[in-house]
Order: structure tokens, then C-alpha cells, then sequence
């Protein structure tokens, strides 16, 4: 019988990486920056093997010195570091910053090059969220640390509008407030919450919901990225003819007595017990306040950000509000923030029911509730089915 072929197994070593470090720190005479850490390309943890850095230059603004290096990596890895100052011979020291961990993560499909930038015992921040802001209104962020304003001392701080519009958690697409800031290492978990301000009029509304959390331990590649979604400043809701309103989620007794107020006799709600959960709603209490002003309520979860729960839930969501408008009811139709879910149903139902084009029908929602974003491609997908 002949031989057996052997087969030849091809090299699957992994792809390497090049990762560029960029560091702002303060050294003396003598001294070099250094990378150490987890993998043995870093040192393994033993400072005196680390990637040492090379000076750069000094930056004029705020004195600090710039070193920098390149590594070859495999990539599809992550690993943890630290950045250390050392001083080699007669008096040999090394320097360690002060915190957490720094986390790096290089995936297998990274560009080929990559740029690790830190500052000595800072981490970088962005905050991001959308809302459509009213003219002559700026979004702000205020929260624990001194560089999130504090709170109140000194207060808010001011972020900028993005000039491009990008696809958003909706599905939609839209122009988000950004804000990019350094913080202590140190740090760890810290709170805050985003507010509009009105500074011709002195107007400020905070967001109601609970403070949002970032966390400097989980900073990935020396960013710790915030991207915020669902601001909800109050029960600011909108008419939608025919027979319905747009907005968020009611949080109080109030809340349900400015909607009675406005004729509303149904409520149909997008909300999942998740979001009950982590906004903490008290569903059994407000439908105790519905119930008390004669309002029927009506639950079709959807999960949010999620564009296969969507294109699952969006037909039943449709029937029920379908079915509430023929019982002639006034429809409050609401998810959390009244941005994505809600108007989908509210656009679905105006198509499949009202025979408006979905370009009509989008058009109509938006300029009745100027802050809808639903997801266009899920209602494109969909709204091709009959009703």
C-alpha cells in the first residue's frame, strides 16, 4: 500500500500588533519611564525587565515630559500594567504609579497598529450621551470627581455637540454630547448624572433617573469609554394624532395626574421588568395611581437597544395599541426615555394601520416628538410584512 501522506499543519502563531505607548509624565535627571506588566514582553511584574520608554519631548502647555516606544504584541490578548519610573545604577530606584491595574485588551481583529496614550496615574475619560437639546440649551455632566464638577462646587460641567451624526443605541442615528477628561487612577467607582441648562433663560433640568456609575479599574487601554443613552429630565411627552402621546416613563403620582390631566385614558408600556429593576420602578404602586383615575394599562415588553427584540416584539406591541385606539382610548405610549421603542410602535402602527408611507409616517412622529430616534432598519424589515 503506498505511504501516507503527511499533512503539512500550517503556522497559526498569532498575528502580531504593533502597539505604540505614549506617556506624559514628570521625570529628573537619571530617570526613564518604563512600562511593566503581566506578560513577559512587559517584564512579567519585575520592574527591572520592563519595556523602558524614550524620551520624546517636553510638552509646553503643562511641562510634563513625553516618552513613547513601539512593541510588536501578539494580538488577540489582554493583559494588565503599570507604568513605573526607574533610576538604574548607583542608586537604583523604581517608581510605581499609585492605582488600580491599567487593563489592555489588543483583539484579534485590532487595526495593526495601535496607540496606548496615558498619563501618569490618570486615566482618560469619555462621556457621551444623545438628546436632542432645545435652541439656546447645552447638555452638562456634573458627578463625584472635582473634573465632573463636584455636584454643585464647582458644578456642571459643559460638554460639546458632535458634528457628525452616528448610528446610536436606537438604531437611529443622531449628533451626541461628548465630553473628554482625565481623572486619578485612584478613582475607582464614581457617580454622576447628566443635566440641560438654559444659560439666557437660567434654566436647569436634571435628569430624574438614578446616577449612572463609571469606574476607572475598568478603563480599557487607558480609556474608560461612558457612552450614555436614555435621558429622561421629566414627563416632557408630546401628541401624536391620531389619538395618541409620546414620551418617557412616568415615575410619580404626579406624573400619571399630568397625563389624566391631558385626557389620556390607556397606557401602553415598553418597558421590561430589567428596566423596572434598574430604574427602579415601582410598577405595583403606579398602577394603584392609574387604576384610581379609571386608566387601563397595557404591558408589551421590548427589550431596549435590542434590534432582534424589536423586530420579535414590534407586532404584538402594535396590536395592543391598535386595539386600545379602537376601543377609543387616548394612548400614552412610552418606553424609558420615549426614543426608541415608543416611536417605533408609534410609526409601526401609523403604517400597518393608518396606510402611511413609512417615510410619512417617520416624518409625522418626528415632528410631533422631535427627541424619536426609532431604529429605521428594523421598521424597514418589518413594516415589508402585511398586517
Amino acid at each position: 500500500m503506498p505511504e501516507t501522506e503527511e499533512k503539512v499543519v500550517p503556522d497559526r502563531s498569532p498575528t502580531q500588533v504593533s502597539v505604540e505607548w505614549v506617556l506624559r509624565c514628570r521625570t529628573r535627571f537619571g530617570e526613564t519611564a518604563a512600562v511593566c506588566g503581566s506578560i513577559p514582553q512587559l517584564g512579567g511584574w519585575d520592574a527591572t525587565r520592563s519595556y523602558r520608554l524614550e524620551y520624546r519631548e517636553q510638552c509646553p502647555e503643562s511641562g510634563e515630559d513625553i516618552w513613547g516606544g513601539t512593541l510588536a504584541l501578539p494580538a488577540d490578548q489582554a493583559f494588565e500594567y503599570k507604568l513605573v519610573i526607574r533610576q538604574d545604577g548607583c542608586g537604583a530606584r523604581v517608581i510605581w504609579e499609585d492605582g488600580y491595574n491599567r487593563q489592555a485588551l489588543l483583539r484579534a481583529d485590532c487595526p495593526a497598529h495601535v496607540v496606548l496614550a496615558s498619563t501618569w496615574e490618570r486615566v482618560h475619560v469619555r462621556l457621551s450621551i444623545y438628546y436632542p437639546t432645545r435652541a439656546g440649551e447645552q447638555l452638562r455632566v456634573t458627578g463625584d470627581p472635582e473634573a465632573l464638577g463636584g455636584w454643585f462646587r464647582p458644578g456642571p460641567v459643559p460638554m460639546q455637540l458632535g458634528s457628525d451624526h452616528e448610528e446610536l443605541e436606537t438604531g437611529g442615528r443622531g449628533q451626541r454630547w461628548a465630553l473628554a477628561t482625565q481623572l486619578p487612577l485612584r478613582t475607582g467607582r464614581f457617580q454622576y448624572r447628566y443635566v440641560v441648562a438654559d444659560d439666557a433663560s437660567g434654566e436647569v433640568r436634571w435628569e430624574r433617573e438614578p446616577n449612572r456609575t463609571g469606574d476607572t479599574a475598568q478603563a480599557v487601554n487607558g480609556v474608560l469609554v461612558c457612552r450614555d443613552a436614555n435621558f429622561v429630565a421629566g414627563l416632557d411627552f408630546d401628541a401624536v394624532p391620531p389619538g395618541m402621546y409620546l414620551g418617557p416613563y412616568p415615575q410619580s403620582e404626579e406624573d400619571i395626574e399630568a397625563l389624566h390631566g391631558k385626557g389620556v385614558t390607556a397606557v401602553l408600556n415598553l418597558q421590561t421588568d430589567e428596566d423596572f429593576q434598574h430604574r427602579h420602578v415601582h410598577w405595583q404602586r403606579l398602577l394603584q395611581y392609574y387604576q384610581e383615575r379609571g386608566m387601563h394599562t397595557i404591558r408589551s415588553p421590548i427589550r431596549d437597544f435590542d434590534g432582534a427584540a424589536l423586530r420579535h416584539g414590534l407586532r404584538q406591541a402594535v396590536q395592543k395599541l391598535a386595539g386600545a385606539l379602537d376601543g377609543g382610548h387616548q394612548v400614552y405610549v412610552h418606553c424609558t426615555a420615549g426614543m426608541g421603542r415608543a416611536p417605533a410602535t408609534v410609526v409601526a402602527y401609523l403604517v400597518w394601520c393608518c396606510g402611511l408611507s413609512l417615510p410619512d409616517a417617520l416624518a409625522h412622529v418626528k415632528k410631533c416628538h422631535p427627541v424619536s430616534v426609532p431604529n429605521v432598519g428594523v421598521l424597514q424589515e418589518v413594516l415589508q410584512e402585511p398586517w
